[in-house]
This record gives structure tokens, sequence and C-alpha cells, in this order.
């Protein structure tokens, strides 16, 4: 075969080739232009702090512990990306926050005016059972219950813990600041262990966002 006969037929193959190549890319495009349904659906555009929870806080918000409140004279902040509504009937009864914290979560339980302090606390074992009984020991510390309460439940934002629509809701406090929260839920349970905080103890920051 001549050398003239070889160097035809090679650019007779790149010349297939790159109109093969054009036509599978003109059909990918063609693709996505004719199925829309498979793009990613579009992300709400409102900012998530701008839903009124009926609390102090917002979602969204950075908290910080000031004065007394702040841990070994360090201020100790945290954001707010998610949370559980607790509603008692049509009243919101609390907000149940999280607050990721690297690999951990932080919680951050906040209530309707006129109860001004929060609750800053962190995932916690203890064997409580379905009856949520009214004094519990934890830490050496007594605790006794002071609310119980059925709450129907909506999860707003993001990283908040799925425990299906309907739970009890129970807390309990120490003589001092310490606090227990448990929550039942139809498809699991979270306690959370911490502090109460006042109003002088904590900042509630905002966003940070200019607008």
């Amino acid at each position: 075969m001549s050398l003239l006969l070889i160097a035809g037929c090679a650019a007779g193959l790149a010349a297939v080739s790159g109109f093969a190549a054009a036509r599978r890319a003109r059909s990918l495009v063609d693709g996505v232009k004719g199925a829309p349904e498979a793009l990613p659906a579009p992300v709400a555009s409102a900012a998530p702090e701008e839903e009124e929870l009926g609390v102090s806080l917002k979602l969204g918000h950075v908290v910080a512990l000031v004065g007394a409140g702040a841990v070994a004279g360090q201020s100790e902040e945290r954001w707010l990306s998610g949370g559980l509504v607790l509603s008692e009937g049509d009243s919101v009864a609390a907000v149940i926050f999280s607050a990721p914290e690297g690999i951990a979560q932080g919680m951050v339980v906040a209530f309707p005016a006129p109860r001004s302090e929060i609750l800053w606390l962190s995932p916690v074992h203890v064997e409580l059972g379905s009856d949520l009984p009214t004094t519990i020991e934890h830490q050496g510390l007594v605790l006794q219950r002071k609310r119980r309460l059925g709450v129907s439940l909506r999860r707003v934002g993001r990283d908040a813990p799925s425990l299906g629509k309907q739970g009890v809701y129970a807390e309990y406090a120490s003589t001092g600041a310490e606090t227990l929260v448990a929550l039942l839920g139809e498809s699991g349970a979270i306690q959370l262990w911490g502090r109460r905080l006042t109003s002088a103890e904590y900042d509630p920051m905002g966003s940070g966002v200019s607008r």
C-alpha cells in the first residue's frame, strides 16, 4: 500500500471521528434542552431568617455568649442553621435550633415572649423512658421536671433532627442554671444537656449580612 493511500485513509478516519464526536456533543446539548425535568429544582430565594418563628431568635442568626454567660472568659458563638418548631395547638411552645460545631452539634432552645431566657445545650444520652419521670439525676445533680407538653413538630432550615410530626417535650431544671431537655418523637428521640442563660448572658447578633 502506498504512502499516499495510507495518509488518505488516516485523514478519512479522523474526519469521521470528528463528525461523530460533534454529533454526540450536539445530542447531549439537545437532550438537556429537551429535558428540563432533569435539571436541579430551583432553590427558594428567601433568606431563612426572614421567617418569623414566634421566638426571639431567628434562623441564620448567630448567638454569642457574653458577660457571665461566656465560658472561661472566652466568647462562644453558635450559628442557627435549622430548627424544630414545637407547637402546642396553634401556639408555638419553643424552637429547638441546630447549630453545627464541626463534627459536634450544638443546640439552642428559644421561647416565645415573655420568656426571654434561652437554653444552651448539647446532645447527651440519658435513660428517661417513655414516661419522662418528674425527677432525674444527671452528673450528680437532681433535676425536677418543669414542663411536659404534647407538641407537633415542624422542621425548618437544615441540620434539624427528623423525629416525625408529633412528640412529647419535657424540660428539667436544677436549683442552679443546669438544665436538661428531652424530646420524644414518632421516629426518634433526643436528650440535650446544658444551662439556662438570661437575656444578659447572650447576644442575638443577627445574621451579619447587610441588607
